[in-house]
């Protein structure tokens, strides 16, 4: 990441990392979804339900 330049104001500078904060979140809130979805399509119970392997994140369980 490049550093700012010096012409930029305090606010632009605060207002960038605003917005790289905001699309890192929006990232976060669509991507973990479906990373608790994946592990939970291959349990063998009927309904959703974590096992204690899964808490471990153990590769066995």
């Amino acid at each position: 990441m490049k550093p700012f330049p010096k012409y930029y104001t305090f606010w632009q500078r605060l207002g960038l990392h605003g917005l790289r904060l905001s699309a890192w979140l929006a990232l976060a809130f669509l991507m973990l979804p479906i990373l608790v979805i994946i592990p939970l399509s291959f349990n063998a119970e009927p309904y959703f339900t974590f096992t204690e392997g899964m808490l471990r994140l153990d590769p066995e369980a």
